[in-house]
């Protein structure tokens, strides 16, 4: 007994010492009906950011807030200044919001306290997942496990090793609230899932498959989502970012057929531009949110982008709100599919989601994740190196070398009989090709094109700031961009699934190339916006053929670093320093214990590394 109360009293004691400099008995203040104290250990944290998602408050010297309140969305919650993060709770959720206990009398004061964790200093990287979007349908949990779970949490790991912290920022459609009922899988068997990946921290935005599609209304529809996790705005600060996660969903459903409409209402105006207040300019503000705000770039005619615009009328009031910040980053989903758009200082990264096509390629082709403009399963990934943000394409199973595809168009004469032949109408088949220039009307009888030695190369995460070269037999060719559609995917969704599949999605990231012999190798070199340069020898002829093309990726990618350089090492590359990657491409200073990928100028290969 007596040891049990020295225990008690040691608590106790510590307890108080901790709040010895914090008050957190606060009084009533006249008017005001939602108070609290944010705190770090024994200290207050002055300025935080504090909002009941309309007004916008910030704590005083002693930590102390205080907000007069309509209590009408649901929740306090708090924007974590530099130099702190959050704590966490419920595995690795972020602890920033407080449910607010009696929203329907407005006289009763309440209460909301919140600790902050001093920052350590160490870096930290963003992953943004979109349309996750789970349901047990399509073999989507085995894919979902299989693929984009070991993948993810292998690129934490490389990170942690690094020395730096991952957070995951989810931007919608985590759920597909069609089968809620139906399949008996809703947002509480997706937030398990999800929790299966191993970040610092995950957030979410909400999408409109978050939404109950038996209810209508915007508010009420998103009940069940607020109650598994919270807000659906707010912000957060990391490694020197500003945050906004919004909610670009008006959810209708008056017909209970899942009708929305993409849009930011006025309350939501409104706190952002209070939110934002006193924020600096030069901090880069990097905003999260379900569907895309800009349009999907397209190349018309020949290496001419048509006019990039805002989607809706929202996106001009949106931006009015935070058209200072001199570096603004825009994260959504929604589409499936890959695209990069600028406007001002605007540059918006949409897709492609971790399932590909709704997960139906990789249920009727194994491993075959492919989205309908041609890009890979995959998500984005945002390293802060001070001097510059930069943001890369990490498809899912390969490398973050994986950038980008090469097709022998003399091999991708697209048929009913040869494609679908579980289909007894090869004919509509046909035309359906046609349709997207891969059919009959482009070859001659005997299988050969009309307009032969053609190459198409469809890169992923284009945008105008990359460079494209493509040589034969050490002869430049010309690479023009134009929108078009990508047979990889007819031949995996369209055919495959024949007559269910969908038909491809037209993109923009495609560049066509007239070579001069229908056998030479090419050497196909891409360089980012951020110099990184991605190689292959593109050997032809190469068939039209699902199974080829995800080997001829992994083969490509599996290391890290590309398998296929250029130049004699011995010759070359005799003096040239040693790199060394981890097998998912993130380069380490000095390897530890394991297999890491050593590259010397133009070569690269595996080695085995024991640290005695």
């Amino acid at each position: 007994m007596r040891i049990s109360t020295i225990i008690l009293m040691t608590a106790v004691f510590a307890i108080n010492n901790a709040y010895a400099a914090v008050e957190m008995n606060l009084p009533d203040k006249d008017g005001m009906n939602i108070k609290g104290v944010v705190y770090c250990g024994s200290n207050p944290v002055e300025g935080v950011t504090v909002s009941d998602g309309l007004n916008v408050t910030r704590t005083d010297e002693n930590g102390h807030y205080y907000l007069k309140s309509q209590k009408s969305k649901d929740f306090i919650l708090i924007c974590n200044p530099p130099g702190y993060r959050f704590k966490t709770k419920e595995k690795i959720y972020p602890d920033f919001y407080r449910k607010i206990q009696n929203p329907d009398d407005l006289s009763i004061i309440e209460q909301f306290d919140f600790e902050l964790i001093e920052d350590d200093g160490k870096p930290e990287v963003t992953f943004f997942l979109p349309d996750i979007q789970i349901a047990n349908i399509n073999s989507d949990l085995s894919q979902y496990e299989d693929y984009t779970v070991p993948d993810v949490n292998n690129m934490i790991a490389d990170y942690e090793a690094a020395g730096k912290r991952v957070i995951i920022v989810n931007l919608g459609d985590q759920s597909w609230n069609t089968f809620w009922a139906t399949h008996s899988f809703g947002i509480p068997q997706t937030k398990r899932r999800l929790e299966y990946l191993k970040p610092t921290h995950m957030y979410n935005c909400i999408g409109n498959h978050d939404y109950d599609i038996k209810v209508a209304g915007d508010w009420e529809g998103a009940a069940l989502y607020r109650q598994y996790w919270g807000p659906t705005y707010y912000s957060f600060n990391s490694n020197g970012i500003h945050y906004l996660v919004l909610d670009n969903m008006f959810w209708t459903n008056t017909n209970f057929d899942g009708a929305f409409s993409p849009n930011i209402d006025d309350d939501q105006l409104s706190w952002i531009k209070k939110e934002v207040e006193n924020v600096s300019n030069d901090t880069p503000l990097t905003i999260c949110m379900h569907t895309a705000l800009l349009t999907h770039p397209q190349c018309n005619e020949p290496n001419v982008e048509n006019t990039i615009k805002f989607t809706k009328g929202y996106g001009s009031f949106l931006y009015n709100n935070i058209k200072r910040f001199k570096t603004i980053k825009l994260f959504t989903g929604h589409g499936h599919i890959c695209f990069t758009s600028s406007k001002d200082q605007v540059t918006e990264y949409n897709g492609p989601s971790v399932n590909g096509s709704l997960y139906h390629t990789g249920k009727v082709f194994k491993g075959n994740m492919i989205a309908g403009d041609g890009s890979y399963a995959a998500y984005r990934v945002l390293e802060n190196k001070g001097d510059d943000i930069e943001i890369f394409y990490k498809a899912i199973k390969y490398s973050r070398d994986y950038q980008f595809r090469a097709y022998d168009l003399n091999k991708c004469h697209i048929t009913g009989k040869k494609y679908a032949p579980q289909y007894s109408k090869p004919e509509e088949v046909d035309a359906w090709a046609n349709k997207y220039g891969y059919g009959s009307d482009n070859y001659n009888e005997d299988g050969t094109p009309k307009q032969p030695n053609r190459i198409l190369i469809n890169v992923f995460n284009y945008n105008k700031n990359w460079e494209i070269e493509v040589e034969e037999n050490g002869v430049k060719l010309q690479a023009d961009r134009l929108s078009g559609y990508d047979p990889l995917v007819m031949i995996s969704d369209g055919c495959k699934r024949w007559p269910s599949g969908k038909n491809p999605g037209k993109t923009g990231h495609l560049f066509w190339v007239q070579a001069n012999t229908a056998d030479a190798p090419v050497n196909i070199t891409v360089k980012d916006e951020h110099g990184r340069v991605y190689h292959k020898v593109f050997n032809r002829p190469q068939n039209l053929d699902i199974k080829e093309y995800l080997q001829d990726a992994a083969a490509v990618t599996t290391s890290g670093v590309n398998e296929v350089f250029f130049g004699d090492l011995d010759k070359d590359d005799a003096n040239a320093p040693e790199e060394y990657y981890t097998l998912t491409g993130i380069r380490v200073a000095k390897p530890s214990n394991g297999i890491y990928i050593v590259r010397k100028g133009s070569k690269a290969v595996k080695r085995i590394f024991r640290n005695n």
